[in-house]
């Protein structure tokens, strides 16, 4: 999508159409946490559902801090891709996606290690530490994902297409929405079939 020409109704309509999968975008995350939370405290209880919680500043800072890195590069694809410069544009898109992968690889380790610390210094309380800190490990554990769909989403929206980033997350919360209850279901029918 050309944002750069046209008369400013025809601008607006395309700022507009541009805008709206992003705004999307956004709900759909909110939906999704809001989603595994409802999901953990149904057949968890209480405990579960407070140590997703005690985590949600720290995942959001985490996500956000890879969203700002990606919005570096969506300018640099914008502007090779305004220049027509396709060589660069594609060395540009490569050495983000190697860049997020590194870089999610390299908090995964270093946050999988300093979970219980992170936990303390926010005053996660006891009852709910270690379920806090086995959320907290697997949240890392996603990361490199997570930092490889940010870049990715980065990359289409500099070529102006908003779409595609609004379709893999639709994708993803279809899955993520049946494997949740996929296998808290096997986690609570294992548990009925033991007792």
């Amino acid at each position: 999508m050309d944002l750069t020409s046209g008369s400013t109704a025809t601008l607006i309509k395309k700022v507009i159409l541009f805008s709206l999968p992003l705004m999307v975008v956004g709900c759909l995350e909110i939906l999704f946490s809001t989603f595994d939370l409802i999901v953990i405290e149904g057949y968890e209880g209480e405990l579960a559902a407070a140590a997703v919680g005690a985590n949600a500043a720290l995942n959001a800072l985490l996500t956000n801090v890879f969203i700002g890195l990606s919005a570096g590069e969506n300018v640099i694809i914008a502007k090779y891709y305004g220049e027509n410069d396709k060589v660069s544009a594609e060395k540009a898109c490569y050495s983000g996606l190697i860049l997020a992968f590194i870089a999610g690889v390299l908090v995964m380790i270093i946050g999988y290690f300093l979970a219980p610390a992170l936990l303390r210094l926010q005053n996660a309380d006891d009852s709910y530490f270690d379920l806090a800190v086995e959320y907290l490990r697997t949240y890392f554990y996603a990361l490199p994902f997570i930092s490889i769909y940010n870049f990715g989403s980065a990359i289409f929206r500099g070529t102006g297409n908003s779409r595609m980033p609004l379709i893999f997350l639709g994708i993803a919360g279809v899955l993520h929405i049946t494997l949740n209850y996929l296998f808290v279901y096997l986690v609570i029918y294992q548990s009925s079939e033991l007792d």
